[in-house]
């Protein structure tokens, strides 16, 4: 299996991963701040719908390297979302806010499965090509690492491993 994000729709990613460990443990890192922290982002997540989630980023802690330049905004940035579904331990999802219109929209479902646990994500309304790959070439980075945590092994520098990885999106989603 590919642990490759997939253009399933002209807006819409996906991507399916196996993680390690149990259900529980996988959903603590994706709603509590100082786990997230570790492989994405702080920041609090209200456990309802209609609940504020906070994407506090510092890519400094993820990664020695400097923001490459075209991200150096993006370094350090901090935005509110709406939690559209919480359900423990399977389905979280939420507004993504975006400048320009209402937002994407970010489905993660986890299922026990033998081995681990299956994330699926999808990430949708994504209407501009460079957010589409930017947000393909960050989920794969961001659940690599994620990966790496749970895991318990070294976990990679963050733009080392984005870079050439937002790039190959480029590539491959401009052939289609």
């Amino acid at each position: 299996m590919s642990d490759d994000v997939q253009l399933t729709g002209p807006t819409r990613l996906e991507i399916v991963r196996t993680l390690p460990g149990s259900i529980d443990r996988v959903w603590d890192y994706l709603t509590e701040s100082d786990l997230r922290a570790k492989w994405l982002c702080a920041g609090e997540v209200e456990a309802r719908p209609g609940g504020k989630i906070i994407f506090d980023f510092d890519h400094r802690r993820l990664s020695d390297t400097p923001a490459p330049a075209r991200h150096k905004d993006q370094e350090v940035i901090r935005f509110e979302g709406e939690v559209l579904r919480h359900e423990p331990p399977h389905v979280l999802a939420f507004r993504w806010p975006e400048e320009d219109g209402e937002g994407t929209i970010v489905t993660i479902r986890l299922e026990t499965v033998d081995g681990g646990v299956r994330l699926h994500l999808v990430h949708d309304r994504l209407s501009k090509p460079a957010h589409r790959n930017s947000a393909a070439g960050g989920w794969h980075a961001h659940l690599d690492l994620l990966d790496d945590v749970l895991s318990e092994r070294e976990v990679r520098d963050f733009w080392l491993h984005f870079t050439p990885l937002e790039s190959k999106y480029e590539a491959r989603f401009a052939e289609k």
